[in-house]
């Protein structure tokens, strides 16, 4: 039996929550540059990481630590954002990641830290899709 090719499903978060392309890279560029600066002003030497796929968004290093930064940004007063599966296996596997939400982005910019096991504590995680695949015999 054999089934015609569909097209990929649109996938819809809840109405309000997910802005348009453009709006999520301004949100995303004020919440890299503002952590930049906080880390900077704390001494590290950061580096831009965003486009190596590498579950984290920036490399902070000093004399003394590193830290792997993953950066979700909102306009939102309390954090909310999304987190890739390469984020959460960065989270559980490395115990130099770190989290940093930046609520309130573009306006009065706030910082909201988090080690790995404190995000999987604090947040409820609640799947957006489901990938289906077939097991391998």
């Amino acid at each position: 039996m054999f089934l015609e090719k569909a097209e990929e499903p649109d996938i819809v978060p809840r109405k309000g929550s997910f802005p348009d392309a453009k709006e999520r890279k301004e949100i995303e560029q004020a919440a890299i540059s503002f952590v930049t600066r906080t880390l900077e002003a704390r001494g590290f030497t950061v580096t831009d990481r965003q486009k190596d796929n590498c579950g984290y968004d920036v490399l902070a290093t000093s004399s003394q630590s590193r830290l792997l930064v993953e950066v979700k940004g909102t306009t939102s007063l309390v954090p909310r954002f999304y987190v890739t599966r390469n984020e959460y296996q960065c989270s559980v596997g490395q115990q130099e990641w770190r989290l940093f939400v930046v609520t309130s982005a573009r306006t009065a910019p706030r910082l909201h830290e988090y080690t790995g096991p404190e995000m999987r504590a604090a947040f409820a995680f609640d799947p957006l899709v489901w990938e289906c695949t077939l097991p391998h015999s």
